[in-house]
């Protein structure tokens, strides 16, 4: 079956993977915008591209309309599954001395349901995962299997992303994700002496540690955001952190990210310039897990839960998405690798750099040129 994906498909996959990948970046904006708007906790994270991976998974063991609302909804093109699916060949996993990236996805299926041999092979073959039969008769029992798969995806780095009231004996289809990512700044911050306010309403404050540092940045206004931005690189990849900060402290950046529902994040560099910057943030570690049920029915993805059709995974009927479990942890260290602090002696007066003093409220976007692998908001730092 994978032999019919030849070199003039593969060829073809080359020339049209930048259009597929900037759709994948209108899915994560719907996707992060829904998420931000239903969640009252105060920081988050959440990497489209491992949830979008997953999906594409119960792409490939779709067919007939939950196979077309997969592709409408994930923004998948291609007249095949193969080339679908193609893009997602790329290993992004990445771990070295400067940067840990870890990403994780699998599908568990009630063992009642014997899946197709065609269907692993695809899924490895496109998106290096199969799906694991399981018995969720044994809630505990299968708590641990997923737990374990998470764990060691991510270098352990968290436990426990699935309870067992996640799950039930009536559950068939459970999907699982999780990440983990930290990596050092191409240039390191360092630490700026005594706290500082960091304000989550335009007067309420909390104490915090700011970081800082003067380094030549992507930077610009993004005016229909009433925000402005900059890009800071990280060590030795091609990755980069965007802070999207709102020209003014606000406490309504749950309804601002409202706005972020149809937007193209590639646009939101698009009229930055490289110039000087004096930068200056907190540090911030977020550990966030949830269920994306109800984002993904918002989506469109109803059919999933109700009456979908999976024949392309297993040929057994009365199958259906019962969970969607995410969960990430993000440490943004802005401290320096010496433990020195920061001096003004150290700007270049040749030209005075913009300031950039995120002291309030912002969004964040870790991404590449191309994709875009985790976003999240942060309103008060932890």
């Amino acid at each position: 079956m994978l032999g019919e994906i030849n070199l003039l498909i593969i060829r073809l996959v080359l020339v049209v993977s930048a259009l597929w990948l900037a759709q994948a970046n209108l899915f994560a904006s719907q996707l992060y915008s829904e998420l931000a708007l239903k969640e009252n906790r105060d920081n988050i994270i959440i990497s489209p591209l491992a949830v979008r991976s997953v999906l594409a998974m119960l792409f490939i063991a779709a067919e007939g309309q939950t196979r077309a609302d997969l592709k409408r909804v994930l923004r998948l093109h291609g007249e095949t599954k193969f080339l679908s699916v193609a893009e997602f060949r790329k290993n992004v996993n990445i771990e070295s001395k400067a940067m840990e990236l870890k990403i994780a996805y699998r599908i568990f299926l009630d063992s009642k349901y014997p899946i197709e041999e065609n269907f692993q092979a695809t899924a490895e073959y496109f998106l290096n995962s199969t799906a694991e039969s399981v018995d969720f008769e044994n809630t505990k029992e299968v708590a641990k299997v997923i737990n374990k798969f998470l764990e060691e995806k991510t270098n352990k780095k968290f436990k426990d992303a699935v309870q067992p009231a996640d799950i039930s004996s009536y559950t068939t289809l459970f999907l699982a994700n999780g990440f983990y990512f930290k990596s050092k700044w191409a240039k390191p911050f360092k630490k700026i002496g005594l706290q500082r306010p960091f304000y989550f309403t335009p007067v309420a404050h909390v104490p915090v540690v700011m970081y800082g540092k003067t380094d030549e940045l992507l930077y610009g206004d993004i005016p229909h955001l009433s925000a402005k931005g900059v890009e800071i690189p990280y060590k030795d990849s091609n990755l980069s952190m965007l802070i999207i900060l709102p020209n003014h402290r606000t406490d309504k950046l749950k309804h601002w990210e409202n706005l972020l529902l149809r937007m193209d994040y590639r646009t939101l560099n698009a009229k930055f310039q490289r110039t000087n910057v004096h930068i200056q943030m907190p540090r911030f570690k977020i550990s966030y897990e949830t269920g994306l049920n109800s984002v993904l029915q918002s989506m469109g993805l109803k059919r999933l839960y109700i009456n979908p059709d999976f024949t392309s995974m297993t040929r057994k009927m009365g199958l259906r998405l019962s969970n969607l479990k995410h969960k990430g942890i993000i440490e943004v260290n802005s401290k320096t690798d010496d433990g020195s602090e920061y001096s003004d002696n150290e700007l270049n007066m040749n030209q005075l750099p913009k300031d950039f003093i995120v002291d309030h409220q912002f969004i964040f976007i870790v991404k590449d040129p191309v994709r875009l692998y985790f976003m999240g908001r942060v309103l008060k730092p932890q």
